[in-house]
C-alpha cells in the first residue's frame, strides 16, 4: 500500500521484475498469498479483509468480517492451502482466526475462537508457517509466541544477545531451522535466531523448534 496511492505493486519473485498491480478503494494493511496464487489484504482501518484472484478481480463473497470502523489492523497471513486466515488487530491486541475455502462459487469463511489476546497495544506482526505452525508478535512483551496448527500452544522466543525487543513480523527460512525477527526499535532491526535441538543455561536461544 501507499499513502497517497490506494493500491497494490506487484514484482516477480524471481528477480523483483514489476507485473501489473491493481487499484484498491481502502487503506490496505498486510499482505498474503495461499499457494494458488490468491492474494489476502487486510483492511486498515475497518474490520474486514479482502480475497482476490490472481489477475487481482475480487471473489465472490468478499470482503470478510463485521466491517465495523475504528479498528487498526496490522497483520494478515493465510495457511498454504487458504483454510485457514489469521489478523492482527493493533486496537484489540488479538489475533482474530477463520477458516474456510474458496471455490467457483467464490470465498467462504466462518469466524473461530480468537488464536489470542491480550498482546497489548500496537502488537506485530502474523505468520502462518509451512507446516501451519503460527508465529505471533508481542511487540510491548518483547516476545514471539508460537502455536501449533490446532492453537495450542507451541513455544515463545525471548531474550537473546542482543536482546528481542519490539518484535513484529516474523518468518521462518524453508526448513523451520531459522528464524527472522523484524524488530521496530533495535540494532540489527533484523534478528536471526538459529533452532537448537534442546535449550541449555548457557543458550540464548528460549524458543527452539521440535
Amino acid at each position: 500500500g501507499s499513502e497517497h496511492y490506494l493500491g497494490l505493486f506487484r514484482y516477480r519473485p524471481s528477480d523483483g521484475e514489476p507485473l501489473e498491480g491493481f487499484d484498491l478503494d481502502y487503506k490496505c494493511g498486510e499482505v498474503d498469498c495461499d499457494e494458488d496464487g490468491n492474494i489476502f489484504v487486510v483492511d486498515k482501518t475497518t474490520f474486514k479483509w479482502h480475497v482476490y484472484k490472481p489477475d487481482g478481480s475480487e471473489y465472490a463473497g468478499s470482503p470478510v468480517g463485521d466491517q465495523t470502523s475504528d479498528n487498526i489492523h496490522r497483520g494478515i497471513s493465510v495457511s498454504n492451502d487458504g483454510s485457514k486466515v489469521y489478523v492482527i488487530s493493533e486496537t484489540e491486541g488479538t489475533v482474530y482466526a477463520w477458516s474456510g475455502s474458496i471455490t467457483e462459487d467464490g470465498v467462504d469463511y466462518e469466524k473461530e475462537e480468537n488464536l489470542i489476546k491480550g498482546l497489548g497495544h500496537a502488537s506485530g506482526g502474523v505468520e502462518v508457517r509451512d507446516d501451519g505452525k503460527i508465529l505471533v508478535g508481542n511487540d510491548p512483551g518483547s516476545r514471539v509466541f508460537g502455536f501449533h496448527a490446532d492453537h495450542t500452544p507451541w513455544g515463545t522466543l525471548s531474550g537473546g544477545n542482543p536482546s528481542l525487543v519490539d518484535p513484529r513480523g516474523t518468518v521462518s527460512s524453508e526448513d523451520g531451522k531459522i528464524l527472522y525477527v523484524i524488530c521496530k526499535s533495535t540494532t540489527p532491526m533484523v534478528q536471526k535466531w538459529r533452532r537448537t535441538e534442546e535449550p541449555t543455561a548457557a543458550s540464548t536461544w528460549k524458543f527452539y523448534m521440535e
